[in-house]
């Protein structure tokens, strides 16, 4: 373990308060942090529910995550998922640089190959988490929410207490995915609270009105 993943996971341990646990237990809740936090832009989940422990040799953690929502239950699934399979993506993460193993990578598409026949996912995505990676994400998962937007059609506000300036325009789409979509093509959790996130679509009529615009949009 190099000097920057050691001081990650010591400051990583402390704030989650594990200090008493084993060092690989220690870096099996740092790697599982990390590699969610990717997936799900939020830091408000249970890190134990992911855990598989011991009962699972080799997959140290498993995230089910259906319109942005981190499900810990079948029937959560059952009211998420309607509209198409999953996507499957399998995190390898290690201590050192990730070099295709040829052994390794025969090992990999095999499982790829085997969970695809299945026929139960859209698509099976595998990426390598090495050092370098592991330590770009832990950086993420401590940076605010931000995103650079071109606003043209816009008029400035009056003036209004505790708020430094403010604006009302037009924003087009292309602009606005960059506010609420990542790099990664997931859903930022910028409106984590808007109460409409946790209407269903089909019985509440200004939900449905929202989708079928979006409908159109795209």
């Amino acid at each position: 373990m190099n000097a920057i993943i050691r001081s990650f996971l010591n400051e990583f341990v402390r704030s989650k308060n594990i200090k008493h646990m084993e060092l690989e237990d220690q870096f099996e809740w740092f790697a599982n942090y990390c590699i969610v936090n990717k997936e799900y832009d939020s830091v408000r989940f249970e890190l134990k529910n992911i855990l598989t422990g011991c009962g699972t040799p080799g997959i140290d953690g498993l995230a089910i995550i259906v319109n942005n929502k981190l499900c810990s239950t079948v029937q959560e699934i059952k009211d998420l998922m309607k509209e198409r399979n999953p996507i499957c993506k399998l995190y390898y993460v290690c201590n050192g640089s990730w070099q295709n193993d040829s052994t390794l990578v025969t090992i990999i598409e095999n499982n790829k190959v085997e969970l695809d026949q299945t026929n139960l996912f859209e698509k099976i995505e595998f990426q390598p988490c090495d050092s370098k990676k592991l330590q770009y994400l832990y950086r993420k998962t401590k940076e605010p929410n931000s995103a650079k937007i071109h606003f043209e059609k816009k008029v400035t506000l009056p003036s209004i207490p505790g708020v430094q300036v403010a604006y009302s325009g037009l924003l087009p789409f292309s602009e606005y995915r960059n506010i609420i979509i990542d790099d990664d093509g997931n859903m930022k959790s910028v409106y984590d609270d808007n109460i409409r996130d946790y209407l269903e679509q089909d019985d509440n009529p200004v939900n449905k009105d929202i989708n079928d615009t979006f409908q159109i949009i795209k």
